[in-house]
């Protein structure tokens, strides 16, 4: 059965779809042309990266999550495995792949804010390129994850360590390292993380000046624009 995140998959593909072969001719005039089928469904969110934003709901040990999102898949790195520590602070760390549409439904319970970046296609292919290097020495397969199309338990190097490195860091590197004058600044939780993507929204808009931030008392001009649109996905009630 439908929902109202799939109708809007399947409409924002079309859009896309629809943008890169007719661009500003009428569709009245496109016809037969267009040739949009079901064949199409899944592929038109080629070029697109976003960052997505949970906020907390467990408790005071939960801290939010971040997450990446390159060409369909959602790339996550987390506690999904076993958990030691104060609070269950430390773990195995777990790296899990989600299809778009299915990681929505899976988070249709919370408010998701969705941060989507202008890149290139060469650093998108980076971005995955990065994760998929993370992954190739791993501890195992992890079978009990619903929305995952591929988990893996990465070897000891890679532990979750909620202040040294969680969903936030590992994200953050990932872009840093396969993007060219992003520099996104190296923040440790998720809120922190999604409190300077909205102050670097502001200013991408207002001419590039970059407002103060945790790690920057004086405001400095950004090297590139990289915040496209925010969405902010509604908790289902």
């Amino acid at each position: 059965e439908d929902s109202e995140d799939y109708a809007s998959f399947y409409g924002e593909q079309f859009k896309n779809y629809y943008n890169r072969v007719a661009g500003d001719t009428p569709l009245v005039m496109i016809g037969s042309e267009l040739g949009y089928n079901v064949g199409q469904l899944g592929n038109d969110w080629e070029d697109k990266t976003s960052i997505f934003y949970h906020k907390p709901y467990k408790g005071i040990t939960d801290f939010g999550h971040i997450s990446i999102e390159v060409d369909g898949i959602v790339y996550n790195y987390g506690r999904y495995g076993r958990v030691w520590g104060i609070a269950g602070s430390q773990g195995d760390g777990v790296y899990v792949e989600s299809k778009r549409n299915v990681y929505l439904k899976k988070n249709s319970n919370t408010d998701l804010t969705e941060y989507e970046l202008n890149l290139t296609k060469e650093e998108e292919n980076k971005i995955k390129k990065y994760f998929k290097n993370l992954q190739i020495n791993n501890q195992g397969l992890k079978n009990d994850i619903w929305w995952a199309q591929n988990a893996v338990i990465l070897n000891k190097k890679y532990n979750y360590d909620l202040l040294k490195r969680n969903c936030t860091t590992i994200t953050i590197v990932a872009i840093n390292s396969s993007t060219k004058n992003v520099n996104i600044v190296y923040e440790i939780s998720p809120s922190a993380l999604k409190n300077y993507l909205d102050l670097r929204q502001q200013a991408e808009k207002n001419g590039g000046l970059m407002l103060e931030s945790q790690y920057n008392r004086e405001p400095y001009t950004l090297e590139r624009r990289i915040i496209k649109n925010v969405i902010v996905h509604k908790k289902k009630n």
